[in-house]
């Protein structure tokens, strides 16, 4: 009966021969500058989610090697490197890179893995911030919720003040805020509060009640002009195709 530990060579020699029919030497440095990217671009990979489509640069380094392939996401969700099939749909790069490592550890040793975008598929998308799981940049699907933009931040924390959800909407400039109240939502069953979202509402999950919301649009307004600009597409796919 064949051994845990020749299974484990059987395919780290599978994994080396993928990786060397796509041109990529293991073990070898590959000397191809890393591509250099700029500072706005680097905050918002931060809180971008992959979605199918995008083109992703997955960088394997191992000791002093370093491996690397670009990959498109398949519409399941799921990124193919070599033998290895990893489903990224929804994650963060950082988040991704974690998948990665630990889909690659039984092959290599020790495995450091970078996820960069090379192309990011233009889609309608939202913001969610503030007292979320998860803040972030989240792909808009048509006849999508409030309910379901919580979801995808995975949910609200303890802290979270639920009868004064607000959708910005129309920019950071002059928003229109649309009062939302989770709590009768989730617990008295009003579906007229589950509101449908558009394309770049921004949506603030406060930690208590806010009694004066313009003197709190005011102390909001940086925050919401580097959300903005996150919530463009356009710029970010052409920023991320420079680079």
């Amino acid at each position: 009966m064949e051994s845990v530990m020749m299974r484990q060579r059987r395919h780290a020699g599978m994994l080396a021969i993928g990786l060397l029919v796509m041109g990529i030497g293991v073990g070898c440095t590959i000397k191809t500058p890393a591509p250099t990217v700029q500072p706005e671009t680097a905050v918002r990979a931060r809180v971008m989610t992959i979605t199918p489509g995008d083109v992703l640069e997955v960088v394997v380094r191992r000791g002093a090697g370093e491996d690397r392939f670009t990959s498109t996401v398949r519409e399941n969700g799921v990124l193919s490197m070599a033998f290895v099939d990893v489903p990224v749909r929804d994650l963060t790069a950082t988040e991704a890179e974690q998948k990665l490592a630990e889909a690659l550890t039984p092959f290599v040793k020790e495995p450091r893995v970078q996820v960069l975008f090379k192309q990011k598929v233009i889609l309608d998308r939202f913001y969610v911030f503030g007292e979320v799981t998860k803040p972030g940049v989240y792909s808009l699907e048509s006849g999508m919720t409030i309910a379901d933009a919580l979801g995808k931040a995975d949910g609200y924390t303890k802290n979270a003040y639920l009868p004064s959800v607000r959708i910005l909407r129309g920019g950071a400039s002059q928003p229109e805020i649309l009062p939302v109240d989770v709590d009768q939502m989730l617990h008295m069953g009003d579906i007229a509060q589950n509101l449908i979202l558009k394309n770049q509402d921004i949506i603030f999950v406060p930690r208590s009640r806010i009694g004066d919301w313009n003197a709190f649009m005011e102390d909001l307004k940086p925050t919401l002009d580097v959300i903005e600009k996150m919530l463009q597409p356009p710029i970010l796919y052409q920023t991320l195709r420079n680079n």
